[in-house]
């Protein structure tokens, strides 16, 4: 094992401008792992997750942009 030091030169960050929140997944099916549907309305499950993990919005780069853009 080498115990060379690691020099980070440079670094950088991006957010996307595609901004899809909570609600837009309310007309999405949601199953099991097992492909079984979920009883739970979706309402209800994204509800859930938020509550579970904070999240309440994701954002998604546009399909035209490559990683280099970013």
């Amino acid at each position: 094992m080498s115990n060379r030091p690691v020099i980070f030169k440079s670094f950088g960050s991006y957010i996307p401008e595609v901004e899809i929140k909570n609600k837009a997944f309310h007309s999405y099916h949601f199953h099991t792992e097992d492909g079984a549907p979920l009883d739970a309305q979706p309402e209800v499950i994204t509800r859930k997750f938020e509550k579970i993990t904070g999240i309440r919005k994701r954002r998604y780069a546009t399909e035209n942009m490559l990683t280099s853009d970013m």
